[in-house]
């Protein structure tokens, strides 16, 4: 499938790689707080993708349910101030947080853990060099793992 992204305003036509989204995602770090990239569906139209950071994520399910940052606060058992720095991208939260924000917000569970990983992976590797080679193995390894462990190894 063709990607194509949409980088600061910059359309970079014809990605052909994910390997290239991933590399531009980890150099432009600091500067890319939302990337957009998309492809098209089955009728040829333009579907846009917008990558969020989970604390993007949770900001925008607790307005969409018209939800107070206290509200969702105490339903997770933390102080508002923490709530808050984590919508910003100050904190990160727990995966325990993360699951309870999906019943929260009755939403699929997966989807949410998702960008959180997304998000691990990410501020773990942001600053390395080695970045995508590494990721690249560490696929290769799960990959081998989850074989291992369904007894297809």
């Amino acid at each position: 499938m063709v990607y194509r992204l949409l980088l600061r305003g910059i359309y970079l036509p014809n990605v052909f790689r994910i390997d290239f989204f991933h590399k531009i995602l980890v150099e432009n770090l600091q500067s890319l707080p939302i990337i957009f990239f998309h492809t098209f569906d089955q009728n040829g139209q333009v579907k846009m993708i917008q990558v969020k950071t989970i604390g993007e994520k949770i900001r925008e399910l607790r307005e969409a349910h018209g939800l107070l940052l206290r509200q969702i606060a105490a339903e997770l058992e933390v102080d508002p101030s923490l709530l808050s720095k984590i919508e910003r991208g100050d904190k990160r939260p727990t995966r325990d947080q993360v699951v309870h924000l999906s019943k929260i917000f009755k939403m699929n569970e997966e989807d949410l853990l998702v960008i959180y990983l997304s998000d691990r992976v990410v501020y773990e590797l942001k600053d390395e060099q080695l970045a995508l080679k590494a990721m690249h193995v560490a696929e290769k390894k799960i990959s081998y793992l989850i074989k291992e462990k369904n007894g297809k190894g």
